[in-house]
């Protein structure tokens, strides 16, 4: 009995079972294949990774941002609040619309790219 994946190889399968065992592992492959392109057909699912990313890495630089600031404010001030206050807004404005939260972003993204482009050259 030969290996399914040698039979794959153009041969043609000698016994039943090694058809069967082909069939199989072309089912198998053949599955995976449309999985993986389904994943890549799915843009919703896509913008909602970047958008959860992008929210889990603004919440991350806002927590650094208030406790470097508390660490340097004097006693009886709060410079978080307006911080805080700031980083809900966005997070509301990003949870109502993402696809605009996220063409935002791209577009400061591509200004920031030509900025230092330009310094560059």
């Amino acid at each position: 009995m030969t290996d399914p994946v040698t039979a794959r190889s153009g041969e043609q399968p000698e016994t039943v079972e090694e058809a069967r065992a082909q069939i199989d592992l072309t089912r198998e492959q053949l599955g995976e294949t449309v999985q993986a392109l389904a994943e890549k057909a799915d843009v919703k699912a896509q913008l909602r990774r970047k958008v959860d990313e992008t929210r889990a890495r603004v919440a991350e630089k806002a927590s650094s941002l208030q406790s470097s600031i508390a660490e340097g404010s004097p006693k009886g001030t709060d410079p978080t609040a307006t911080w805080k206050q700031t980083v809900d807004k966005l997070a509301a404005a990003t949870r109502s619309n993402p696809p605009a939260a996220l063409a935002g972003a791209l577009c400061v993204g591509l200004l920031l790219g030509r900025l230092t482009k330009r310094k560059r050259a």
